[in-house]
C-alpha cells in the first residue's frame, strides 16, 4: 500500500495475500492500522498472524492508546490461533509491557 511502513515475511506458505486492517464479513475494514494474514500450517490447520507497528512511547499517552485499540480490534476475531508480531516500541521495563 503506498506510504505503508509495515511488511509481512513468513517461511510458512500464506492463504492468500496479506491485507491492511482486518475485515468484517462483508469486507468492509475495521479496527487499528496492522498487516495481517492466514498462514497455511502443516496438516491442514491455519493460523492468524498479524504484524503491528507501535508508535514511540513518548509521550507514553499515545503508545497507550494505540495499545488499547489493538486490543479492541483483535477482540471481534478468532485469536485461537493467533501470531501477533512486530515493532511494540517497548523495552522491558516501561509501563506497556
Amino acid at each position: 500500500r503506498p506510504g505503508c511502513d509495515m511488511a509481512m515475511f513468513s517461511r510458512v506458505r500464506f492463504a492468500d495475500r496479506p491485507k491492511w486492517k482486518l475485515r468484517k464479513e462483508d469486507g468492509k475494514p475495521f479496527g487499528t492500522a496492522l498487516i495481517w494474514a492466514k498462514l497455511l500450517l502443516p496438516g491442514g490447520r491455519d493460523a492468524l498472524l498479524v504484524t503491528w507497528h507501535a508508535p514511540w512511547p513518548v509521550p507514553g499517552y499515545d503508545q497507550m492508546i494505540k495499545r488499547r485499540k489493538l486490543v479492541e480490534s483483535l477482540k471481534d476475531v478468532d485469536t485461537s490461533h493467533l501470531i501477533l508480531a512486530g515493532d511494540f516500541n517497548l523495552t522491558p521495563w516501561a509501563r506497556g509491557m
